[in-house]
């Protein structure tokens, strides 16, 4: 039997979680705007992509499908089990990746349609898949916002380094990195109407606050004035 004390706590923590979760849809409508949107976190290799990905989903109160778990998914084994080297490469076959994305973004556009918006976390290393995702994305009368992360050298090796002792459902290790290798070698711009490049050195809250929540703003309202494109307070 739960205690008054035990109830008045529980009353207080699903207070906490329903005002949470008004906040969420308030910051929502006002930074995406009332149409259906997708909202991808794309770059290169410990670019930052997913911890960014995972920022916006608690901020905004966003699913987020992950490339790598539906690879995994649809492969039968757990997120975070790195397959032996001479195995890998059948998940990373171009057929495979090719599904992937294809199923990835086949489940943005039920959830983006379903409840209003989603985050896609993905390299998306060939622009014909992103290209794709662009031409979709307006006949579903879904926005699309592109965000693609980039980092100096420096601090992706340190943040592969950190994969060797983390649970990551990334396989790409410090040992597998080749500069040059794993990043986007195109222009988003050519693929995509609204897009944005950030810099994942400094804090991620800072980058959510500075960068990405005016620019998405100014996306989804231009005709708001400019002084009130900044994040809501």
């Amino acid at each position: 039997m739960i205690s008054e004390p035990q109830l008045a706590d529980l009353i207080r923590q699903e207070s906490q979680q329903k005002a949470r979760r008004y906040f969420q849809l308030a910051l929502r409508y006002a930074v995406l705007g009332s149409q259906p949107a997708i909202l991808v976190c794309m770059g290169g290799a410990a670019t930052g992509k997913s911890t960014l990905a995972a920022s916006l989903s608690d901020e905004l109160g966003l699913a987020i499908l992950n490339s790598d778990r539906i690879r995994k998914q649809q492969a039968g084994i757990d997120p975070f089990y790195r397959l032996p080297e001479s195995e890998r490469w059948l998940l990373y076959d171009q057929a495979v990746t090719q599904n992937v994305y294809q199923e990835m973004g086949s489940r943005g556009l039920r959830e983006a349609l379903q409840t209003g918006a989603v985050i896609l976390d993905a390299t998306y290393r060939d622009q014909d898949n992103l290209e794709n995702l662009q031409r979709i994305c307006p006949k579903k009368n879904v926005r699309l916002f592109v965000i693609q992360t980039e980092a100096p050298i420096e601090l992706i090796r340190q943040r592969l380094k950190q994969r060797e002792t983390q649970p990551s459902v990334s396989d790409l290790r410090i040992s597998d990195y080749v500069p040059g290798q794993f990043e986007i070698t195109y222009a988003i711009e050519e693929y995509v109407k609204n897009g944005l490049k950030v810099n994942t050195h400094g804090l991620t809250r800072d980058t959510i606050d500075q960068e990405i929540i005016p620019w998405l703003i100014q996306q989804a309202h231009p005709a708001l004035p400019v002084a009130l494109q900044s994040r809501p307070s």
